[in-house]
């Protein structure tokens, strides 16, 4: 993955959100559809041939997610972490979350603007 904006389409079985991502020198930021925000990091292991992420999204209280997860009344922080084999089914993964797969489409909008 090259540094750049990108747009991320994810779901599941009970529904489908979107995401608006940054990737800058391995940091991931960005928003969900409804506002949630998005943090965290991407790399290359060149050894296994693997982009490797890690993010965390911030889901306020009372909120019931794609994958049936209710975060209750404190709210929580989502940590996803996963690994995609590099050029292996274009921009698309999955993850599991709280029992369900999540499946992601991650498309390349353009580059970052200094």
């Amino acid at each position: 993955m090259k540094d750049g904006l990108y747009e991320a389409e994810f779901g599941t079985t009970l529904g489908m959100g979107t995401a608006q991502l940054t990737l800058r020198d391995g940091v991931v930021t960005g928003r969900t559809s409804n506002g949630l925000p998005i943090a965290g990091r991407c790399s290359l292991d060149p050894r296994r041939n693997l982009i490797v992420y890690e993010m965390t999204v911030e889901v306020p209280p009372n909120t019931d997610t794609l994958s049936g997860f209710s975060t209750g009344d404190n709210g929580r922080a989502v940590m996803v972490r996963g690994e995609k084999a590099v050029g292996a089914a274009g921009n698309r993964f999955s993850f599991g979350f709280a029992g369900r797969a999540v499946d992601v489409a991650m498309r390349y909008v353009g580059s970052l603007k200094d």
